[in-house]
């Protein structure tokens, strides 16, 4: 059985620009190596809550950030679109607006399943 925390939203980086990468199982993301990528998840913490997570492998280098939990798993708004922003720094090369547009409704939709 798959679970929704086992599986990430990617987008990557080709030579025509962004490319959605679509589901893919976060495991594969994190093993590979292979471009500059964002992947978008959910985590859960030692009490429950669903920790909205952003992934962005750099240079062969792959960093995690846990945005703020919500109560009613709405992670829309200022609040995450700056902790996204945030995120996205080290991909400078991509459009942030473009990626982050991509991303930010994966996060909300993946909490959803």
């Amino acid at each position: 059985m798959v679970r929704p925390r086992d599986l990430c939203r990617v987008v990557g980086k080709s030579g025509a620009g962004l490319v959605d990468e679509g589901v893919l199982p976060l495991a594969h993301f994190l093993d590979s190596r292979d471009g500059d990528a964002a992947a978008a998840s959910v985590e859960v913490d030692e009490q429950g809550a669903i920790v909205p997570t952003i992934y962005i492998r750099s240079g062969g280098e792959v960093s995690e950030y846990l945005l703020e939990p919500h109560p009613l798993h709405e992670y829309v708004g200022e609040t995450y679109s700056r902790a996204i922003a945030q995120a996205l720094r080290p991909l400078r090369s991509l459009s942030h607006t473009r990626l982050a547009a991509l991303v930010t409704p994966t996060a909300q939709r993946v909490v959803a399943w």
